[in-house]
């Protein structure tokens, strides 16, 4: 597999292998960021302290997505044929990175814009509905730091259909919140909160992808199949891409 090629080399070269723990730290930092914006809307973190550490992490991400980027683009000046699909790919992984420290710090900023403990103001259907669709986030950031470390497609695989199980969910939530009967200040918080998940997932899925699609395939995840079923070369080379977000329809001539 083209992955598992590039992974082995990765592992063999000091500047790959350095690149590749910093983009794995880059991944443990958004998870923390993640759980922690969690344990702030369940009550379980004081506000203070997870605005400081949410902060401080997000521009570790950043320095940490600058300083790859810095350190792939003095290589290929130097060698600006070698190794260029390893490049690509690590670019394309630290943006993904990148954007999902953001939406976790947007999650943050909505919660606390809510002003008010969010585990006694929601129904308690929908505060459980969130609650679980953290808990399958956390779930899916374990998958995909996993499959990328080891370089293992079937968990890549997981965690891309999961990713977008995730996404068909909250798309259908954001849904169904037009026609609720809630509060506006519930149903904004909601929608913020499913639209700042599914993108936290289309990210996810987008980074397990570079690991069972071709480089011209990666962040095109096939739609969501029966669990267990894996992908096919037919599929990888034949079927239609469909990304994590639908791409907008074109219009007609």
């Amino acid at each position: 597999m083209f992955f598992k090629k590039l992974y082995e080399y990765w592992t063999g070269q000091s500047l790959y292998n350095q690149m590749l723990k910093e983009f794995l730290h880059m991944l443990d930092l958004c998870a923390g960021m993640f759980e922690l914006m969690h344990d702030f809307f369940t009550g379980m973190k004081k506000p203070l302290l997870c605005k400081t550490k949410i902060f401080q992490d997000d521009k570790e991400v950043n320095r940490t997505e600058r300083k790859i980027r810095k350190q792939i683009m003095e290589h290929l000046a130097v060698n600006p044929e070698e190794d260029l699909p390893a490049c690509l790919i690590l670019m394309s992984v630290v943006k993904d990175a990148e954007r999902i420290g953001d939406f976790c710090k947007n999650m943050w900023e909505a919660i606390h814009y809510y002003d008010r403990p969010i585990a006694d103001d929601l129904p308690p259907d929908y505060f459980n509905f969130l609650d679980a669709m953290t808990n399958d986030l956390s779930d899916i950031f374990r998958l995909t730091r996993t499959a990328f470390e080891n370089s293992d497609s079937s968990i890549a695989d997981d965690a891309v259909q999961e990713a977008l199980e995730v996404s068909i969910r909250c798309d259908s939530t954001i849904e169904d919140l037009f026609e609720s009967d809630l509060p506006t200040r519930q149903a904004v918080a909601m929608t913020l909160f499913m639209r700042y998940m599914k993108r936290i997932a289309s990210h996810l899925g987008n980074i397990s992808s570079t690991v069972i699609l071709p480089l011209h395939k990666i962040d095109f995840p096939e739609r969501p199949r029966v669990k267990g079923t894996q992908l096919t070369a037919d599929e990888l080379e034949e079927s239609p891409p469909a990304s994590c977000e639908a791409p907008p329809e074109k219009p007609e001539e």
